[in-house]
């Protein structure tokens, strides 16, 4: 466990010198509550992190056409990949904001050491108007 303690602490301080803040904002479902027959209201719920934006390269876009298939799910130009570190886990829908822009996170995955999450590896699209399903990257 300290072997994952120190991995988690090095690499929020290299995400921290060089990467940039990042607020993200997950949507709250509403519940219904049968006994009462109401909807209960939820708020948003916020969380934020510390994170390194990269640019897909051209060679994985596909120079001509610009996009690549990845599943069900399209990678196009513009999307970019997002090394996140924070003590909330992030989701896919979750939007994060990076650098002024407003991103849909289609695919989270977990990097772990010994059973801690360590860092995330995030697919953010400003494309997305839907509810997106998991996907690997």
């Amino acid at each position: 466990m300290q072997f994952a303690n120190r991995l988690t602490n090095t690499a929020r301080r290299l995400l921290t010198k060089y990467g940039q803040p990042v607020n993200v904002t997950r949507d709250a479902t509403a519940n219904f509550d049968p006994s009462t027959g109401a909807v209960t209201d939820t708020t948003d719920i916020t969380y934020s992190g510390v994170g390194y934006p990269t640019n897909y390269s051209d060679y994985l876009l596909g120079r001509q056409a610009g996009q690549v298939d990845i599943g069900e799910t399209i990678i196009r130009r513009g999307d970019i990949l997002l090394i996140f570190s924070s003590n909330t886990e992030p989701q896919v829908n979750d939007v994060f904001e990076v650098e002024s822009f407003n991103y849909t996170a289609l695919s989270v995955k977990k990097i772990t050491a010994q059973g801690v999450n360590v860092i995330y590896k995030i697919l953010l699209t400003q494309y997305t108007c839907h509810k997106q399903k998991q996907i690997d990257i």
